[in-house]
């Protein structure tokens, strides 16, 4: 793409998705990489996103991996303002392809499921890129990764929320998600896992910091993160700073699972009940 340019989205007649590139999401079938040169691949700002769990015209999500076969790579690209409404994955949608972000930006985006990024069953790499400001209706505001792989290095996902689970991510169903050199921040949850919540999943953490991530709000636990049946294991990491309004575990909410630390700091997080 043009260096340091605006790709605007618009064409959107018809309410539902499309998966023939006529209109809405630009869908990946095959192996694409963008090089972005700092551009912006954006819906339109003038369109509105009214979030009522019906896809409306002029609703659309940025990017859809169609199948095993797709494989997208985006590279200095920042992507924002998708709106899935009644469906998931504002920025990207991957079921079950392969989806590589480098030095990228998701941010500005809304979805039930997976406001920045929903990945169904496919593998998710990303690498010293930021994930922030992204918003669910329900479930992950910053991912949302039901069944696949997830690898984030040296990246950021702040800011990001979800009315109920997982406000910066929603690890669920036997996901694996890894986390290395990054960082959790700033992300808001109303009930479980401000920063990370696992359910029945597997997550990994090095070199990392979870911070200053709330939860609770109406019920639910886990300011920094939320363990349920699931297994955590965390290494050379620092947890703090992190907030239950309500409830319970204002650093970790770990119920029915397993949580291994190693050479954590786990300090100056809160809790309204404990």
């Amino acid at each position: 793409l043009g260096s340091g340019q605006t790709y605007t989205l618009s064409r959107d007649t018809a309410a539902g998705d499309d998966d023939t590139a006529a209109e809405d999401d630009l869908d990946i079938s095959a192996d694409i990489t963008i090089e972005g040169n700092g551009s912006t691949v954006q819906r339109d700002t003038s369109l509105t996103c009214n979030m009522n769990y019906s896809n409306n015209v002029g609703e659309f999500r940025i990017f859809h991996v169609l199948n095993s076969s797709a494989k997208l790579t985006l590279k200095d690209l920042t992507v924002r303002n998708g709106c899935a409404d009644g469906i998931s994955g504002g920025g990207i949608f991957n079921g079950d392809g392969t989806v590589n972000i480098q030095n990228s930006t998701i941010s500005g985006n809304t979805a039930d499921y997976g406001g920045g990024i929903y990945n169904y069953d496919g593998t998710l790499t990303i690498q010293s890129s930021t994930i922030s400001g992204n918003t669910a209706n329900e479930y992950g505001g910053g991912i949302d990764n039901v069944y696949g792989i997830v690898s984030i290095q040296s990246s950021t996902i702040s800011g990001n929320a979800a009315t109920y689970i997982g406000g910066g991510i929603y690890n669920r169903n036997y996901g694996t998600l890894t986390i290395q050199s990054s960082t959790i921040s700033g992300n808001t949850a109303g009930s479980d896992g401000g920063g990370i919540s696992n359910y029945q999943g597997t997550v990994t953490i090095t070199n990392s910091t979870i911070s200053g991530n709330t939860a609770g709000s109406f019920e639910g636990g886990g300011g920094g993160i939320s363990n349920y049946q699931g297994t955590v294991t965390i290494t050379n990491s620092t947890i703090s700073g992190n907030n239950v309004v309500n409830t319970y575990g204002g650093g970790i909410d770990n119920y029915d699972g397993t949580v291994n630390a190693s050479f954590v700091t786990i300090a100056n997080n809160t809790a309204g009940n404990q």
